[in-house]
Order: C-alpha cells, then structure tokens, then sequence
C-alpha cells in the first residue's frame, strides 16, 4: 500500500455488507482544514471497513503526538491525504487512543477493528450499537436511518 493506511473498504464482504462511509459529505476537502465554527459536537461514524480512527479537526483530539513516521491514509477512492497528529479522544466513560488526525478529512471515522485491539468491544444490533469495556457499558451508537452508518455518542457518567 506505499506507506498508506485503507480507510474505507467493499460494501459488502462474503456477502455480508459491513458498514463503510458512503455520506453525502465528501471524505477530503481541498481546504486546510474541516474544522467549523460550530459548537455542535463533531459527528464520529463507526466504520468497519476503516484500519484506523481518524478525525479532520484537531479539537477533537487531546494528548497530541507526532506519527511515528510519515504516515497517509488512503481512502476509499484511492485518494491519499497526510497523517500530521495521532491522539486521543477523551470522554468520561470512555478514551479511543491513537486517533490520526487529517486535516482535510471531512468525515471522522471510528475504526470497529481497532477499537477491538483497544479492548474496546462493539456489539451491533438492529438500531443500535454498544461498546462495551472488560463487561462495562461505556459508550454507544445509533444508526443513522438516511445512511445506515452508526454514529458515535458517549454516555454521560
């Protein structure tokens, strides 16, 4: 993959579909950075088919390092765009590590596998998704009924 991380794969894998970032949003902007102006919380999408959690707006994250080495992500189409952060999302209940941060990246996206690694375990139903932390409920998603991706939110403590 020349040095560059998949971030989206098929919709549909042995025949199973898996839930891939297909939002009317583009994933890339051509501008600097995806960051608003807004207050509203950022959207986080959970995403089987991504290798690696990556955000677009650096207020997202806390606890920044530099990559390890020149990193890209790769995305769906095939576009390429520069890891230039790794770090954490910080909640109450729950911390996600080793988050990249793409500046143009318009989509963020929450990595089903590597929340596993994590320890961080996902179990999917019809409406909804929990996450669950060595038997504790530390976070949830609800799918989105116009893209049926499930967005990330985090239970208050």
């Amino acid at each position: 993959m020349d040095g560059a991380t998949a971030l989206n794969s098929r919709e549909e894998w042995h025949g199973s579909p898996v839930y891939v970032l297909s939002t009317p949003q583009p994933l890339a902007s051509d501008e600097g950075s995806s960051s608003s102006t807004s207050t509203s919380p950022p959207l986080l999408w959970l995403d089987s088919g991504a290798s690696h959690h990556a955000v677009g707006d650096a207020r997202i994250l806390c606890n920044f390092q530099d990559p390890s080495a020149a990193t890209a992500v790769r995305l769906a189409d095939d576009f390429r765009l520069l890891v230039t952060k790794v770090g954490d999302i910080q909640s109450a209940n729950i911390q996600i590590p080793d988050v990249y941060l793409v500046p143009r990246l318009q989509t963020n996206v929450i990595s089903v596998r590597q929340l596993a690694k994590s320890k961080i375990i996902p179990t999917f139903y019809e409406n909804h998704t929990e996450l669950w932390r060595q038997g504790e409920l530390v976070s949830g998603a609800i799918a989105d009924e116009e893209t049926s991706l499930y967005r990330l939110y985090y239970l208050a403590s």
